[in-house]
């Protein structure tokens, strides 16, 4: 090979290496170069995929929410509480206000060079706006001309949720002025509470944003529904194309809660709270409970002060309006020390901003948003306090269900007991001297309590304080968990800290606090059988297609006593309301009503005689089907008396106790409330003794007419056959024109029913009074009662006439003497 071929491969070898290089090196820098690409592809097709597509959505569609509407509430007969209704928003688009000023503008130009009457088109659309909704809508024309000012907006809302008047109003003014697609309306809800005040802590209320408050907040998912959507296609101006692309998602309206609450009887709670509140100058509100015994159920529950739901920014209660006037002028004053102390501070060297003390104005406000606070917030749940005496229900309870006291078991009270290193005092400064259980709960003797607060020890005590739901499980401040926003948790000592004193004075309750609900919820499982129910407001839930989606759980949770301990219970409240101790005040003839009063002494610096009495009672005492529990807040006082320690009075003169003041409303309540569920007198041996009435003549009478005579007369009622209230009264027992005893139970007869040709009268001998009245009424047949009058224990039926298996007419009254059995016996004894 020549040196030409030599250096002639040489050449194509370099050439062949320069072109390895450039192609490497283009690949190297395309690769280079694509990378930033291949980065920004992946940003936009995978990391904000999600993103971009929304925004091509949103473009490329526009969406149109329908509303859903909310569901309803309504009290356990069925009566509306709170419903939604349709109301409109008024609309104004100022961009279509002036598109059609231009347009009338050209048509009035066109008219003009034809020679046509242009009148028509001569008009002020603006002007035609600002004026017609100034007077329909009560708003300044300054603020509607500032409105329409931005003419780039199809939207300004002029007023929301107007009432019906006041929207057909603007859309007669639009039809009559042409004036559409300038004003509209846009239809939306409003919430209503047709009772306005009432159960207004309960049910709560609405805001722009969904439940606010109460029952409204809390099941706020189920009342609320779900909004459906319009989704429509549009082009690049935003115009829809309604031919292209729609689609429709259905709103799912609002399921309606079903309450335990009865209008009726909540009704008659709030009354007497506000008849109690302003009699006895009650200066912090109050609160009641009616519950059903056996299931939880609420019936009602009130607290004070209260407020119109329809207007829940509203201060309206008497009292709070002239509490307002004095905290505004109590804020004043601490601004002002405030502002002194900040003064001498600037005078002592330090460097601060110049203070600004509160204007009257604002000091007012600040006073008024602790009103509203106050009147939205329910006692019943949210507030914690000492509960006085009504707490030694639960003692007793417990130390007879552990066997550390009994009916025979005797108590020394002297006025007052050494404690370690505390002396407490009994209410009665002189002492109740020797007395037995049943009379020491009469009294409400704090060193009986202490005594069997000492035999149950700290750890029983605590364990009874879990199982009637004070406390939890590792001693922790507990709560019911009723269905109520809000609900507060007991405040007791740890156990580290339950020391002898604490436990004396723990036994007749003080220095713990628990609410009202949980209080009343444990003295129930006392009174009914020893079983624990979860209180609850809320019966169920129905969805919009009438299917129940929650249904309150009424069985009992546990059962914290026996029911031979709860019924000696029973029979020991009601003797303290039977027998003219404490609990005289609460006692009603015919009516079995049993109790406890409590009053308890609030740590209060400003005011001693600070207190708050209260009064928990249930009936019928021998198979309660109501229980109510009702608290006065601070009583005002005005003086004390010698007898009771560091008791007081009221200006009305009334002396300052659970007995005397919170027993009497209570129960008043509950024969209310018992004379509205129809549940019929019951009368002792002594009490029915010329309580004998004359039975009116129904027959003929609408049912309606009968029963409200039934009702006006005193006499309980049921009704047999079928028909309705218009239905006449064929047949009645008993017989008019006969004497039976006052509130006993007639029978009404409509449609085919009939009473029966004769009954026969069943052997009531050696049975007691209760017993004779619920045979014979089973029977139907009446009471009649003679012999031994009063409510001891050994009283029992001793003759009957007509004789047992005799026959007799249905509504006939049978005579039963009765005879104290145990005076009996033990004369027996003596004469051995």
């Amino acid at each position: 090979m020549d040196e030409r071929q030599r250096q002639r491969r040489t050449e194509n070898i370099a050439n062949r290496r320069l072109f390895r290089r450039t192609i490497i090196l283009m690949v190297i820098f395309g690769i280079l170069a694509f990378i930033p690409l291949l980065g920004k592809l992946w940003n936009l097709q995978i990391t904000r995929h999600d993103e971009l597509e929304e925004m091509a959505i949103e473009q490329q569609t526009s969406t149109l929410s329908v509303a859903a509407s909310r569901g309803s509430i309504y009290d356990t007969n069925g009566n509306v509480l709170a419903i939604s209704s349709t109301v409109y928003d008024v609309i104004i688009s100022p961009k279509a206000i002036v598109d059609a000023q231009s347009s009338l503008d050209q048509q009035k130009e066109d008219a003009l060079k034809s020679g046509k009457n242009a009148a028509a088109y001569d008009k002020d659309v603006k002007a035609l706006v600002i004026s017609g909704m100034a007077e329909i809508l009560g708003l300044s024309e300054s603020s509607l001309e500032e409105k329409c000012s931005d003419t780039n907006s199809q939207y300004k809302r002029l007023a929301s949720k107007v009432e019906p008047d006041v929207s057909d109003a603007v859309r007669a003014y639009i039809d009559e002025n042409g004036l559409t697609g300038c004003i509209y309306l846009q239809p939306t809800t409003k919430r209503y509470y047709p009772y306005s005040t009432l159960a207004s802590q309960i049910i709560g209320f609405t805001n722009d944003n969904g439940g606010a408050y109460g029952l409204e907040a809390s099941f706020d998912q189920d009342l609320s529904g779900k909004e459906g959507l319009v989704v429509t296609a549009q082009n690049a101006r935003g115009t829809d194309l309604l031919n292209f692309f729609q689609d429709y998602y259905d709103a799912k309206d609002g399921s309606d809660l079903h309450l335990t609450i009865d209008a009726n009887i909540q009704t008659m709670c709030e009354s007497v709270l506000k008849a109690a509140v302003d009699r006895y100058y009650v200066q912090d509100g109050g609160f009641v409970i009616a519950m059903r015994c056996t299931d939880g159920a609420v019936l009602g529950m009130a607290s004070s002060p209260s407020y119109d739901l329809n207007n829940y920014a509203t201060v309206t209660d008497s009292n709070l309006l002239e509490k307002i006037e004095t905290d505004a002028q109590e804020i004043l004053k601490q601004d002002e020390e405030k502002a002194q102390a900040w003064a001498e501070r600037i005078a002592d060297g330090e460097e601060l901003e110049p203070y600004t003390p509160l204007t009257a104005e604002e000091a007012r406000s600040q006073a008024y948003a602790k009103a509203i606070n106050t009147m939205w917030r329910n006692k019943a749940i949210n507030d914690t306090y000492e509960p006085g005496s009504t707490f030694k229900t639960l003692v007793l309870a417990a130390t007879l269900e552990e066997g550390l006291t009994n009916l025979d078991d005797t108590f020394y009270c002297s006025g007052q007991v050494q404690v370690a290193d505390a002396i407490i005092h009994c209410a009665r400064s002189s002492g109740h001297g020797t007395q037995d259980l049943a009379t020491a709960v009469g009294h409400s003797c704090n060193p009986a309590f202490i005594a069997l607060g000492q035999r149950l020890g700290a750890e029983r005590f605590y364990h009874y304080l879990e199982a009637f739901g004070i406390v939890t499980a590792d001693g922790s401040p507990a709560a019911t968990n009723i269905d109520l926003p809000g609900e507060s948790a007991s405040i007791v000592w740890p156990f580290d800290s339950f020391g002898p004193v604490e436990l004396a004075t723990a036994s007749f309750g003080q220095r713990l606090q628990v609410t009202p609900i949980q209080l009343i919820s444990a003295i129930n499982t006392v009174i009914d059988g020893g079983y624990y129910y979860q209180p609850h407001v809320v019966d169920y839930v129905e969805d919009a297609d009438g299917n129940i989606t929650y249904s309150a759980d009424t069985a009992p949770l546990r059962q914290v006593i026996s029911e031979s301990t709860s019924a000696i219970c029973r029979d020991i409240l009601e003797g303290a309301v039977a027998n003219g101790l404490i609990g005289k005040n609460a006692y009603h003839e015919g009516y079995r009503i049993g109790g406890k009063t409590g009053t308890s002494e609030v740590l209060d610096p400003e005011d001693e005689g600070h207190r708050i009495v209260s009064f928990m009672g249930f009936a019928p005492a021998n198979n309660p089907q109501v229980i109510v529990l009702l608290a006065l807040d601070h009583p005002l006082s005005v003086g004390s008396t010698a007898t009771y320690k560091g008791s007081m009075t009221t200006p009305g003169g009334d002396y300052i106790s659970g007995g005397n003041l919170a027993a009497p409303v209570a129960s008043d309540l509950i024969v209310d409330i018992l004379d509205y569920l129809n549940y019929g007198k019951q009368y002792t041996a002594d009490s029915m003794m010329g309580a004998d009435v004359l039975v009116p003549s129904l027959v003929g009478m609408t049912l309606s007419d009968a029963e409200e005579t039934c009702v006006e007369q005193g006499f309980a009622y049921t009704v047999e056959g079928q028909g309705d209230s218009e239905s006449t009264v064929t047949a009645q027992t008993a017989r008019a024109g006969s004497y039976i005893p006052e509130g006993s139970q007639l029978v009404l007869y409509i449609g085919d029913a009939t009473p029966p040709a004769a009954v026969t009268v069943p052997d009531v001998v050696g049975m007691t009074p209760e017993r004779v009245e619920e045979v014979l009424n089973e029977a139907g047949l009446y009471l009649r009662a003679t012999g031994t009058p009063g409510n001891s224990e050994g009283i029992r039926a001793y003759s009957q006439s007509p004789a047992a298996l005799d026959s007799a007419r249905p509504g006939s009254v049978i005579t039963v003497t009765f005879r104290d059995t145990s005076e009996t016996e033990d004369e027996s004894a003596g004469l051995d």
